[in-house]
């Protein structure tokens, strides 16, 4: 936990070998002193992008800090399609994994906006292209008001949604990230009111609750590690007691900046 001002830097690899994310082998009972690292492909992508920060105090979509921030937006550009549409595919085919589905009854993957509709389809893609059992994708949109607030509904490029999702249809819900599940739970009762959710499928699942209550069998990711945030309206916040700058150009620290605009600890962009 950030304690101080003064805490010492690391780079992204060295937080990871901290926190156990990735290992370094042991010598080998049989041979040589060579050290292997691993770690799964994603991940060396966001370090090597510099897509993940350590060690300063950023503000979450949820409104919550903390000192670890991972990017995953700069998937959804040109430059990375292929990267996305493969990270996508690995992540179907642990869900199809874990669940076990039964072939002779629809299958769908639902995404959501923006960077989790594309994931939907480019896994649905790649899949199909492979197998010759076909699964369906479809997306649901994000509805913006005025009070900052969203609704979600059915993109009016699915397929007729009745026809699509049916009693016996098995879901899976796609998206980026796990964190606070404040998605799943406002779009759980659009995609529930035709068929259960059977599997939450995320590239990298930070949530620190327990999986039991997301209330769905299953639930797999890319990358599976909780990071400690903390409400600042609940509990003290030890990186705002610190007097740490809030990073304002990376997550929400740019709006919080505007209601707290006297935070004796400032701001700063990394």
């Amino acid at each position: 936990m950030f304690l101080s001002s003064r805490r010492p830097q690391v780079d992204a690899f060295s937080y990871y070998l901290i926190k156990g994310i990735v290992r370094v082998s042991p010598k080998p009972a049989h041979g040589t002193w060579k050290d292997t690292v691993h770690m799964n492909a994603l991940l060396k992508l966001l370090i090597r992008e510099g897509q993940f920060h350590t060690g300063k105090h950023f503000v979450y979509t949820s409104g919550r800090h903390g000192e670890v921030y991972v990017n995953l937006r700069f998937l959804d550009t040109p430059n990375f399609e292929n990267d996305i549409r493969l990270h996508s595919y690995s992540l179907l085919l642990q869900a199809l994994k874990a669940m076990k589905p039964d072939f002779t009854r629809p299958i769908v993957v639902v995404g959501v906006e923006t960077l989790g509709a594309k994931m939907a389809r480019y896994s649905v893609e790649e899949y199909n292209r492979r197998h010759s059992t076909r699964i369906r994708f479809a997306v649901l949109e994000a509805n913006k008001h005025e009070d900052g607030s969203k609704s979600f509904v059915w993109s009016s490029k699915n397929p007729a949604i009745n026809h699509l999702l049916q009693e016996d249809t098995q879901v899976i819900w796609m998206d980026d990230l796990l964190n606070t599940a404040s998605t799943l739970k406002r779009t759980r009762q659009i995609i529930e009111t035709f068929a259960p959710i059977m599997t939450v499928a995320v590239l990298f699942d930070r949530r620190s609750f327990s999986v039991e209550s997301l209330h769905v069998p299953f639930t797999v990711s890319l990358i599976k590690r909780p990071i400690e945030t903390f409400d600042p309206e609940v509990n003290p916040c030890p990186f705002c007691r610190a007097s740490i700058p809030v990073v304002t150009n990376l997550g929400h620290g740019a709006n919080w900046k505007k209601s707290n605009p006297a935070y004796k600890g400032g701001f700063e962009e990394v």
